[in-house]
């Protein structure tokens, strides 16, 4: 079981951390709707009242947010998720955002012992490639992550059923090397 930090817990975040703790892990979860933290208790999950609660002592980070305004506040503010985590905690950003932004993320994670995936949900048909069928076309994503030992960041593209067919046999550990090979 991984002791999971979830930020965002609207429309998609919500059913994903409910998936999460139905598969067993320990989900600590916020939102800034106080009705979507307690759906969370009532599916099983631990309420936090804030940043800090919902990622103290986790092995995991993942934010759901709308936008990259809120991504930036959430991790990179006062009193967010980079002040609040241990180093080594891996942070998995699923928010629909700018690469910049991801990558901001990433370098700001680098600094503090943070590891760092953007595994955003901005994958849509039109990033879809052209050539395919309309039976196999995969959603594209862009990948950005960070390695704190090397200090690198790196920006990489990949396809999302990828990860989405292989998810029920990954592990959340945090070790690079689960983390980050599919």
């Amino acid at each position: 079981m991984t002791a999971i930090g979830f930020i965002g817990l609207g429309i998609m975040g919500s059913h994903m951390a409910t998936n999460l703790v139905r598969a067993g892990h320990s989900i600590t979860g916020y939102d800034v709707v106080p009705a979507a933290v307690d759906r969370l208790a009532q599916a099983g999950g631990k309420p936090a009242a804030d940043i800090a609660s919902a990622v103290a002592g986790a092995e995991v980070v993942i934010t759901m947010l709308p936008d990259s305004p809120q991504v930036s506040e959430v991790v990179l503010g006062p009193g967010g998720v980079l002040s609040a985590v241990q180093p080594g905690v891996l942070l998995i950003d699923m928010s629909s955002i700018a690469p910049e932004t991801s990558l901001a993320v990433a370098a700001a994670g680098t600094e503090r012992g943070v590891r760092v995936l953007d595994a955003g949900s901005r994958c849509s048909p039109a990033a879809w490639p052209a050539t395919a069928s309309s039976t196999s076309r995969r959603p594209a994503c862009w990948l950005a992550s960070s390695s704190p030992a090397s200090g690198s960041t790196f920006t990489t593209r990949t396809w999302a059923s990828r990860w989405l067919r292989r998810a029920p046999q990954a592990s959340l550990s945090p070790s690079p090397a689960s983390s980050l090979s599919w």
